[in-house]
């Protein structure tokens, strides 16, 4: 009967490990946002790699968004082709008005994808504390069981 008994909360021990060990994946891999966290893909899960990804990915999004379009309509510029600097910078400020526009909606995002990040963590904290239970559980048995 006591074998029975430490063969469950085995058992329950290794599932509650298994899912916390997905939900962590969702959460890093940005599934359950909705999104794809493209560091984490790439990194293939390194926390290093992640950390350097995410910042070369915001120094690309930062320079195509705010240098690049500019740079090449001053290029077209320099090299007299006014009707190319004329729909680069055209394009640009069509760029710079939909940020614009779209700020509230990109604030109620943000805070949609905070509660999301605080309800993960809620979740991640409540099944680790689960598995920290089942596993003092199965380490106490296991030591009584001598």
């Amino acid at each position: 009967m006591d074998e029975a008994r430490h063969l469950d909360v085995s058992v329950i021990n290794a599932l509650i490990f298994t899912e916390l060990a997905l939900y962590d994946d969702e959460v890093k891999s940005g599934r359950s946002f909705g999104m794809i966290n493209w560091s984490y893909l790439f990194s293939g899960g390194n926390p290093l790699k992640q950390i350097g990804f995410s910042l070369l990915g915001r120094l690309i999004r930062f320079l195509m968004a705010w240098v690049m379009l500019p740079a090449i309509a001053l290029a077209f510029l320099a090299y007299d082709h006014e009707s190319g600097a004329l729909v680069t910078f055209c394009t640009w400020a069509d760029y710079l008005l939909y940020r614009m526009f779209t700020i509230p909606s990109r604030f109620g995002l943000r805070k949609a994808r905070k509660k999301a990040a605080e309800k993960a963590v809620e979740t991640l904290t409540a099944m680790e504390t689960a598995w920290h239970a089942a596993r003092e559980r199965t380490n106490h048995q296991s030591k009584s069981s001598y």
